[in-house]
């Protein structure tokens, strides 16, 4: 249900663009960052990766107020806050631990990069949206943290997990104050359709004076597309990008599957490994058991006569001495 009671019409309508841009762009950050990923590993100095932390900083700020006191409000610049209440405490801990960060507008940013690494943004996010009375304490009614465009944000960096990001972050400025711009200049892509392609020919045709309206409405221009069979080939074009993109996303979850399934091979012969120790081993120590017990026999043996000739002289020599004394 969509939180922004108690706003205006004009207000309403001007936070739901903004919610819509600010999720219809982070949308292409993952793709693209998924179309990176199927090449190389994403690192730090990709700039989709800088372009999709600068997008979820506007995300995470959008109609932020922070912490409300009786002196008003705090923590106004940064979400660092929101992190530390919703986020797992191993994760905070490990962010809190790097000494070169030194404010919490760093310390959210560098975290960001942390769950991306841990594969842990996106259950983070649908965390989120199930805590709704806390978001509530720190943004304001119309606030991207608190609409529905949330839950279709949780949807969309599922597909996060399948990436492997290879981030040092250590030796960055996450602390600087500023807060950068979103760069819109990858994601906008004009394209013309036939009928302007076709209009703009004619006009180019008829300020050349190389041709007449007429030959070129015959020889050049082709016959003008039904804007249902416009329509249809945009449809057809959105589809086969969308086929592109989850092939993409396959690919990527079986390398994936095939790197754990390695992994899971490597263990289980290095567990047979160890079994077949275990089973040396224990042969050898009953070995050493054997040898301890024959060793011991051996003794019992040895020590047996010399224990019965001792008894011997004790019987003979009061014997002895009572024949001295006669």
């Amino acid at each position: 249900e969509l939180d922004d009671e108690g706003l205006s019409s004009k207000l309403r309508l001007e936070l739901a663009i903004q919610r819509t841009n600010l999720l219809s762009v982070c949308r292409m950050c993952v793709k693209s960052l998924v179309d990176k990923a199927v090449i190389e590993p994403v690192s730090d100095d990709d700039e989709n990766l800088h372009n999709f932390c600068t997008v979820m900083e506007h995300i995470m700020l959008h109609r932020y107020e922070g912490q409300w006191s009786f002196f008003g409000p705090n923590d106004t610049k940064d979400f660092w806050i929101v992190i530390t209440r919703l986020a797992p405490p191993t994760s905070v801990g490990s962010v809190m631990d790097m000494e070169a960060i030194q404010s919490n507008v760093g310390r959210g940013r560098a975290w960001l990069r942390l769950a991306l690494v841990q594969k842990r943004l996106a259950h983070f996010i649908a965390t989120l949206v199930t805590q709704r009375d806390v978001l509530r304490q720190y943004y304001s009614a119309g606030a991207f943290m608190r609409s529905l465009e949330l839950a279709e944000l949780a949807e969309t960096f599922k597909c996060l997990d399948s990436i492997d990001f290879t981030l040092c972050l250590r030796g960055l400025d996450f602390d600087r104050a500023d807060l950068m711009p979103v760069n819109y200049s990858p994601y906008l892509c004009f394209r013309q359709s036939r009928e302007s392609v076709t209009e703009d020919t004619l006009e180019a045709e008829r300020l050349s004076g190389s041709k007449d309206n007429q030959s070129v409405n015959e020889d050049v221009a082709p016959p003008p597309e039904s804007s249902e069979l416009v329509k249809t080939k945009e449809l057809l074009r959105v589809e086969r990008e969308q086929k592109s993109y989850f092939e993409k996303l396959v690919g990527i979850r079986d390398r994936r599957l095939e790197q754990l399934t390695e992994v899971v091979e490597e263990k289980d012969k290095h567990t047979k490994d160890l079994e077949k120790i275990i089973l040396e081993l224990q042969e050898q120590s009953a070995k050493l058991r054997l040898a301890l017990k024959q060793a011991e026999s051996k003794i019992q043996e040895l020590t047996l006569p010399a224990q019965q000739q001792s008894k011997i002289q004790e019987l003979t020599l009061p014997a002895q001495q009572q024949s001295k004394i006669q």
